[in-house]
């Protein structure tokens, strides 16, 4: 290779290189989202053999996902650095909704409930997660008979979706 073609090859490769800073945290936060999920998945093969804190280190794994990429902000623009933004957001929302769903199976309610509450609140941007939320929020009162509660909470989602 010529002098000229290497100066070339590395010209490019360091104009690319300048893009999306956040894209290796989108990266770091889908890598963490595939091994909570995955973690729950090897539970779930044989679910009579795993006990009841098991599925909360898991659940507790979601929402150290959530945590950890939940507090990208809001993006006001809607470029490339906007979009990366969004896909990260949109998956610190998908693990606080695991989660949810693994606290309320295992009937730790009020744990659910308030991540239910926080994807609606920290996520209105995101109008899917937050109308899955507010779905599973309402589907939750209603199994604990407060069926006053889950029609409101269930008419709310109707108006997200």
């Amino acid at each position: 290779m010529s002098k000229w073609t290497a100066i070339l090859l590395a010209a490019v490769f360091l104009a690319g290189c300048g893009g999306n800073a956040n894209v290796g945290r989108r990266y770091r936060a889908e890598r963490a989202l595939w091994q909570a999920n995955r973690a729950w998945e090897q539970l779930s093969i044989r679910p009579e053999l795993a006990q009841d804190s098991d599925r909360r280190k898991a659940a507790e794994r979601f929402e150290e996902v959530a945590d950890r990429y939940g507090t990208v902000p809001v993006p006001a623009d809607s470029g490339a650095s906007a979009r990366t933004d969004r896909e990260i957001r949109a998956i610190a929302a998908r693990a606080a909704l695991s989660a949810a769903q693994i606290y309320a199976a295992l009937g730790e309610t009020e744990r659910a409930d308030s991540l239910f509450r926080h994807v609606e609140d920290a996520f209105t941007d995101l109008p899917n997660q937050v109308a899955e939320a507010a779905l599973a929020r309402g589907l939750a009162a209603e199994r604990a008979g407060r069926n006053r509660e889950a029609m409101t909470v269930l008419q709310e989602s109707l108006h997200i979706i």
